[in-house]
């Protein structure tokens, strides 16, 4: 414990909690987090969260270049990588969302 709250003195607690929301949010929230700050990564979310809600099913019909932009107006230009994108949409891909939350349960 006592790491713990040294850890959280120097560096704060984190703006967004990875404990809340669905499966699928968090999974989004993880991608954005690559390369970025905790508060970045939770601003980006947040704004994208205002834009889109983020339930797989929603995200499906949007088109993968409106989700980097509005992370991008956060985080900066390009800091979303390919790869990154490419996760988002082929999770957009998938069919059955339901299976979806089953198999990031499971993890």
């Amino acid at each position: 414990m006592e790491i713990y709250e040294r850890l959280i003195k120097f560096f704060g607690k984190p703006s967004i909690s990875y404990l809340s929301g669905s499966p699928f949010e968090t999974l989004i929230r993880t991608i954005i987090s690559q390369n970025t700050n905790w508060r970045n990564t939770g601003a980006a979310y947040k704004r994208l969260s205002e834009k889109f809600e983020i339930k797989p099913e929603v995200l499906a019909e949007v088109d993968i270049r409106e989700i980097e932009k509005k992370v991008d107006e956060i985080i900066g230009e390009g800091k979303l990588s390919e790869i990154d994108l490419a996760v988002i949409e082929e999770l957009k891909a998938e069919e059955d969302f339901e299976k979806i939350e089953e198999e990031i349960d499971k993890l």
